[in-house]
């Protein structure tokens, strides 16, 4: 079982803002983000302590003998459906490896949006019963990177197969509500977010 553990702003904010460089374009413009002025939080087994993980890149299964990835999967599934309920004005954007003109793309049958020739597929709340799995599943990038965003006090810039220009992706970055990043080798997580906890 995994249990929530929020985390020291001295370790996670830098992990988190470096891990967002080594994403793509819309990645690179959220680690200019104040992140600082959020929290962030993960799940561990609840016997580990927080005090034994060296780094969040390494793998809880191969240090502890913990096989945590399913558990996660779990945990962010259901937190990205509670958060987007239903809400035509929030969104979950997930970040993929795959580029326009990829011929092999499994995407194609998914809503998506491009930057700077990067594919990000997204859900919709009011679309909130897609497999969010088979999304999770499709942003296979390494590091795993999902956003959540909210665009209540703007028009969102989100459409099937829209090409975002700069202004587009400064809006996402002025409504981003959550950044998901992965860890301890793509196990799990790190979750910051803004204005609220995403699983209380």
């Amino acid at each position: 079982m995994l249990t929530k553990v929020h985390l020291s702003k001295q370790t996670s904010i830098p992990y988190i803002k470096n891990e967002l460089t080594k994403g793509a374009y819309i990645s690179n413009v959220l680690a200019n983000l104040p992140l600082e002025k959020g929290k962030a939080y993960t799940f561990l087994p609840n016997n580990i302590e927080l005090d034994l993980i060296e780094s969040y890149e390494q793998s809880i299964y191969l240090i502890f003998g913990e096989a945590v990835a399913e558990d996660f999967e779990d945990i962010l599934v259901r937190s990205i459906s509670i958060y987007l309920d239903n809400d035509i004005q929030k969104y979950a954007i997930f970040e993929t490896f795959w580029e326009i003109g990829d011929s092999t793309s499994q995407i194609k049958e998914m809503d998506y949006i491009l930057a700077q020739s990067r594919a990000y597929t997204f859900i919709n709340g009011k679309d909130k019963n897609k497999q969010i799995p088979d999304y999770l599943k499709n942003s296979a990038a390494y590091p795993r990177i999902i956003f959540l965003v909210d665009f209540a006090q703007s028009t969102s810039p989100i459409t099937t197969k829209a090409v975002l220009n700069t202004e587009d992706v400064e809006k996402i970055k002025d409504s981003i509500e959550c950044i998901t990043i992965g860890s301890f080798d793509n196990e799990g997580y790190l979750i910051w977010f803004k204005n609220h906890v995403l699983i209380n």
